[in-house]
């Protein structure tokens, strides 16, 4: 796809603000948003479509940004994440993923 032909392009570069190791060129098939399955429909009941946000995909987030920023402390992260989805709703924890990243993000890279 266009979009994973896009990252295996990327050229090394360095940002001050995070760190002064060049980002390391890998494979599209090696990111972690390649691991993610969504299923093809989502099944009635309570919090079916929150369930979609778990400890693997709390994984696979701080795998992603672990890749661009090595000082990212991901296991707090994955840590307090989780904690906040736990028999939540989905509202409840995308807020709880979100303010995870917050917290353990650079004040620069943070809206």
């Amino acid at each position: 796809s266009k979009q994973s032909q896009h990252f295996s392009m990327k050229r090394k570069r360095t940002c001050s603000t995070l760190s002064t190791k060049p980002i390391k060129k890998s494979k599209p098939t090696s990111h972690p948003f390649h691991r993610f399955e969504a299923p093809n429909s989502i099944p009635r009941g309570q919090n079916a479509l929150a369930n979609l946000i778990d400890s693997k995909l709390i994984g696979l987030i701080g795998e992603s940004v672990i890749a661009v920023w090595p000082d990212f402390k991901v296991d707090r992260f994955i840590k307090r994440a989780k904690r906040g989805v736990k028999n939540k709703a989905l509202k409840v924890r995308s807020a709880a993923v979100a303010e995870c990243l917050r917290r353990y993000l650079p004040d620069d890279l943070v809206c």
